[in-house]
């Protein structure tokens, strides 16, 4: 009867331990885990019933962009990637639009999403 308390006594001695742990580790990363990354950020969307393509002005987190997008109405999207990257979309009149920087060396992209 007398080892099955040690055991009980232990046992809860190692819980009480990694709880603990659990929730100090839990604090520590709340902190360190901040969006660091900024940059120009991109994602097609979808907006009072419009398709719509939507850069941010100026480097911002992923979080900050996300919820602006939210702000302005958008119910829907697809984030493409940001930054300088160089990309195209035609509009409903078969305009091409560019964005981005076009860097010589990198072949033109042939990947589309088509979205109708």
């Amino acid at each position: 009867m007398f080892n099955m308390y040690v055991l009980l006594f232990i046992l809860l001695v190692v819980g009480l331990i990694a709880l603990t742990i659990y929730f100090v580790v839990k604090v520590i990363l709340k902190f360190i885990n901040k969006p660091k990354n900024k940059s120009v950020r991109r994602a097609l969307a979808i907006r009072n019933g419009t398709i719509i393509m939507v850069q941010s002005r100026e480097r911002e987190s992923f979080h900050a962009f996300s919820q602006a997008m939210i702000d302005i109405g958008v119910t829907d999207a697809i984030y493409l990637v940001g930054g300088d990257a160089y990309g195209w979309y035609y509009n409903a009149e078969h305009v091409r639009h560019v964005f981005g920087k076009k860097l010589a060396d990198i072949p033109e992209n042939i990947s589309y999403i088509v979205w109708r």
